[in-house]
């Protein structure tokens, strides 16, 4: 007998087995992924799912006073957020936030919004903080709408007065929102393209195909179909989420009003924190009614302070008729000669006397006006009398027929008041009238004082030969709080600043 054959052939057996063995563990191993691939994903786009965001000590900031809401989703989840109110009406932030813990590890980024006068509300993904269930993709997108929807009801909360502010995970999630809400605005804070992107980025290759799943947070395909003006803002070190996937978004979206800000030699994490002050200009300008055009700017140390100083105040949007900023004066009238504003309201209310008892203004000027006369008859405990408000192409055109000069009075189309965004308050024909009285004065000085924290500028106060009209002290208009804030500072008129910039 040959044991020697009988030895090898032993061996060759082992062998076979053992490669069936193995082929068999693969295949078992690959049923296993096959099975649990989408939790496994999940669990890896959000880890802070496993811990408890309390344990992150030295991280947490909670300096901020909010009202906390609880919902119920669709499927019996708790959905647990927060509502902070903001100084500003009608310019809410809905925030979504990064995977790295619930709401309180970022309550930071929260505060700085506040700080900026917007009303925030948020809420803690599935399995984060109060949340109940698991942060599977379709869930959260529920999540984003059942929560939004609560607030709709019981706030009064209004999709066009809504800017998506999201950051790092939580960009997939707002763009997904965005795309079913005709929300105003879109931030996006080193934003990732979509779940194919980040497993190139992170193995080379889109693992996900090879276990039969479609590519998931999908924000490249979905930003195609939204035209919203847009900032993105991403650094270009950023080892988490790549740099090149900001871009990609970025030269996807079809917005026509669209900026990007490069971050050079930053990575993913607090870039709020660090750029507090450079990005304090952009993200007020942004809110407010900007007309972007398509910009791209790179924020190096030697510039970020000088290039976005120089390149954001002038983007002020002077030129659209239904621009906050739109400018006017006997020289410069409506794209539109009679244009109409949208969203006129009445003004009359319990601080307010108006003369006419018909008087219009645009709800964001009126808003903010109330607030104003509030503040007002808190001081003087009287009313502000307005006699004049909006007025139509054809009323002023009727006011010019009757002879008033050019000195006093815009032509039909050049005037302010068709902007719905100005009024005239109390009774009198010069400045001299109207400062020769002591309450008027007096009166004058506090509106001097404060009318800008609420939007609110004296547009003629220099002569003809500055602002193209005689002054009127009575005459003031909303051109939002950024820009009245910079006019009262530099002690300029609208028609100064106006001029300034197109120089």
């Amino acid at each position: 007998m040959n044991f020697s054959n009988l030895s090898n052939t032993a061996f060759i057996d082992r062998k076979y087995r053992y490669s069936i063995y193995f082929v068999v563990l693969l295949v078992m191993v690959y049923l296993l992924l096959l099975i649990f691939a989408k939790r496994i994903e999940t669990s890896v786009s959000f880890p802070a799912v496993h811990y408890n965001v309390q344990e992150l000590s030295g991280y947490i900031s909670k300096n901020i006073t909010f009202e906390e809401i609880n919902v119920t989703s669709e499927d019996g989840d708790t959905i647990n957020g927060l509502y902070a109110e903001g100084r500003i009406p009608n310019k809410i932030v809905y925030y979504f936030h990064g995977n790295g813990g619930s709401l309180e590890y970022f309550y930071s980024e929260i505060a700085y919004i506040l700080s900026l006068g917007y009303t925030v509300i948020a809420f803690d993904y599935p399995g984060y903080g109060k949340s109940s269930g698991y942060p599977y993709e379709q869930k959260v997108y529920t999540y984003a709408r059942d929560f939004f929807a609560y607030l709709q009801d019981q706030k009064g909360i209004r999709e066009e007065d809504t800017v998506i502010w999201w950051y790092s995970i939580g960009t997939a999630i707002a763009v997904d929102f965005a795309v079913q809400h005709p929300v105003e605005r879109l931030i996006l804070v080193a934003p990732l393209s979509s779940r194919y992107d980040m497993s190139r980025a992170m193995v080379g290759f889109p693992i996900q195909k090879y276990l039969w799943m479609a590519n998931s947070l999908d924000s490249l395909e979905k930003i195609k179909n939204i035209s919203i003006p847009t900032l993105i803002i991403h650094g270009n070190s950023d080892n988490i989420v790549p740099f090149e996937q900001g871009k990609k978004l970025f030269s996807a979206s079809p917005s026509k009003n669209k900026y990007f800000i490069e971050l050079d030699g930053w990575g993913h994490n607090y870039i709020l924190s660090s750029f507090a002050n450079e990005l304090k200009g952009v993200f007020i300008n942004f809110i407010s009614s900007w007309v972007l055009g398509e910009r791209y700017v790179y924020l190096d140390d030697s510039e970020k302070k000088h290039l976005l100083q120089l390149s954001l105040r002038a983007s002020f949007d002077f030129d659209s008729d239904d621009s906050l900023t739109k400018y006017v004066d006997p020289q410069i009238h409506f794209n539109n000669l009679q244009y109409v504003p949208k969203n006129l309201e009445y003004i009359g209310s319990e601080y307010v006397h108006d003369t006419k008892r018909n008087l219009q203004l645009r709800r964001d000027a009126n808003e903010m006006f109330q607030r104003m006369t509030e503040d007002f008859y808190d001081t003087f405990k009287e009313k502000i009398d307005v006699v004049s408000a909006y007025r139509s192409y054809i009323y002023q055109k009727w006011i010019k027929d009757r002879g008033c000069s050019d000195d006093l009075c815009a032509k039909a189309g050049y005037s302010e008041h068709q902007t719905g965004l100005a009024v005239d308050l109390w009774e009198a024909s010069t400045d001299q009238e109207f400062l020769s009285q002591p309450k008027l004065q007096r009166y004058y000085d506090w509106l001097d004082t404060r009318a800008y924290l609420y939007g609110f500028t004296n547009t003629y106060q220099k002569w003809k030969e500055v602002d193209g009209y005689e002054i009127e002290p009575w005459h003031w208009r909303y051109v939002g709080i950024q820009l009245a804030t910079e006019l009262h500072e530099s002690d300029q008129t609208f028609a100064e600043y106006y001029y300034a910039q197109k120089k």
